[in-house]
């Protein structure tokens, strides 16, 4: 049977929890932006077959072409801004755990990529959301890669698909139901040092000897841990520790 997305499917899987489904749309997260605004509750989430203007960090473009990828975005409501990067290690370790039932060779690449055998097959953005000063919470935009073909592309060094590395068969419904059930545990654990030691346990990144554009500077050193904000440590060449809050490790 093919791959399907469409509301009576979705309504079964996800059961009571609130959701939009779209064959088309520009942006996820800007219906959900609309959505919170009129009231959506945290957990309520957006779901397109097809995405055309995606958004991911860095003012990227992100398609999702449609019957091949996950293209969603969840809402969260909190009262604290400073958990904003928490909650988009609550979705990586979540997506993380969802696609380890399929596969293995699944890691974090600081500090919102998930990667499968070294190349990437998911994308998080988190964003704020406010009504003027009011924080309301955030919106996570979730970009899965579960059967796009990156073969004779540029991008087919860096990018892969789930099913490229798993004889299971991917009903998209069900691995979205994983995904939003894994993200509820964790933004229950927001505020406990149990969210922080699974990330560090799934981060790629530590250890190792990286380069990180940030802005028009490349700063280089040995990545040596993250604090409880998700900001990633640095250990330069000269032994001065630096703090990376905004960049892209290379």
């Amino acid at each position: 049977m093919p791959d399907t997305l469409n509301e009576a499917i979705l309504k079964e899987i996800l059961q009571d929890r609130p959701f939009q489904f779209f064959p088309q749309v520009d942006s996820t997260n800007d219906i959900a932006q609309q959505w919170i605004l009129e009231g959506a509750p945290t957990g309520a989430v957006v779901i397109a077959e097809e995405q055309l203007a995606g958004r991911g960090r860095l003012a990227r473009k992100w398609y999702t072409p449609p019957k091949q990828a996950i293209a969603m975005s969840v809402i969260v409501r909190l009262e604290d801004v400073q958990f904003l990067s928490r909650i988009m290690m609550a979705a990586a370790i979540a997506v993380a755990e969802s696609l380890r039932n399929y596969t293995h060779g699944i890691t974090l690449k600081w500090p919102n990529d998930v990667l499968l055998n070294g190349k990437k097959v998911c994308g998080i953005l988190a964003e704020s959301q406010w009504a003027g000063d009011l924080f309301l919470g955030a919106i996570i935009g979730i970009g899965l890669n579960v059967r796009v073909s990156f073969a004779d592309t540029e991008l087919a060094e860096r990018a892969t698909s789930l099913e490229d590395h798993t004889n299971k068969s991917v009903k998209r419904a069900h691995l979205i139901a994983s995904i939003l059930e894994n993200l509820d545990r964790w933004l229950a654990l927001l505020r406990s040092d149990k969210l922080l030691a699974a990330y560090r346990e799934n981060l790629i990144t530590l250890g190792q000897e990286v380069s990180i554009s940030v802005g028009n500077k490349i700063i280089t050193g040995r990545a040596i841990d993250i604090d409880g904000e998700g900001a990633l440590l640095i250990e330069l060449p000269d032994g001065v520790y630096q703090k990376i809050t905004v960049g892209e490790v290379r």
